[in-house]
């Protein structure tokens, strides 16, 4: 009777993966050593694990990332190596104010517009909105919610909005008395400029020092200023936006000439 000569075929793996044989006999991780009769060409084919990518062969003249062939005339080993994949983490900076995304682990460290880094699949990482001074963190968005350092598992890639403004205060503006008159403010852009209205409001950035002036129409006469606003001239106040506020000017109308009946 012919007995065939046989021998060992094992594979070994790095990464997370698994290998299979044709003709059956190896399932690697459950069982990586096959015995095949001599002569037998054995096609192994890798397939890779969650988050990991097949990067090649090596031994029995295996190479590439494509199935590999072995001609069965010696006992033979074959290993195959995995890889964890990149998965980009991207953070996108806006508001009105300014300050700083890190991370940890180290990589991101985005300080303005949008910023991408690469961490390997599962990594576990925690950002942390770090504010500039004058500003204040608004929030997350995206894969991250709320105020506090947010963490994930990077197992896709992800993406970020961190929110930084500049805190304001509100400006009021109150006209009284029978006259008529304006109250604008310094500085000019989109600013307090309070016309015909009798109430007008305007935010400013907070530590901002608004200056106002009043101006009174023809016939009528500025009295002076009310409320949290230190005046520096005959027309104009100074206020300093730390909480909000509300400043009060008054108008008078014009002079009547009392008639003095005839005698």
């Amino acid at each position: 009777t012919f007995i065939p000569l046989q021998y060992t075929l094992s594979v070994a793996r790095i990464g997370n993966g698994s290998v299979v044989s044709a003709p059956g006999g190896i399932t690697c991780g459950a069982s990586c050593l096959g015995v095949f009769n001599d002569g037998t060409s054995v096609t192994l084919t890798a397939n890779p694990g969650a988050g990991s990518s097949f990067t090649g062969w090596s031994g029995a003249g295996c190479s590439g990332t494509g199935s590999c062939t072995v001609a069965m005339s010696a006992n033979t080993s074959v290993t195959a190596t995995f890889s964890l994949v990149l998965e980009n983490l991207s953070v996108t900076m806006s508001g009105s104010g300014n300050g700083v995304v890190s991370s940890v682990p180290a990589g991101m460290v985005c300080s303005g517009g949008s910023c991408t880094t690469s961490f390997t699949y599962g990594t576990a990482v925690t950002l942390t909105a770090n504010i500039s001074p004058g500003s204040i963190f608004v929030g997350w968005s995206g894969d991250c919610t709320g105020t506090t350092p947010c963490s994930f598992t990077m197992d896709s890639n992800k993406i970020v909005g961190a929110v930084f403004n500049i805190p304001t205060n509100l400006l009021s503006i109150v006209k009284t008395g029978e006259g008529l008159g304006t109250v604008v403010s310094l500085p000019p852009a989109t600013g307090i400029n309070c016309g015909p209205a009798i109430t007008c409001t305007h935010s400013f950035n907070t530590g901002t020092v608004v200056i106002l002036t009043a101006t009174p129409n023809p016939g009528s006469t500025f009295a002076g200023w009310s409320g949290p606003c230190v005046s520096t001239g005959v027309n104009q106040c100074t206020t300093t936006m730390s909480a909000d506020r509300t400043v009060t000017a008054n108008f008078l109308g014009p002079n009547r000439v009392r008639e003095i009946p005839p005698r």
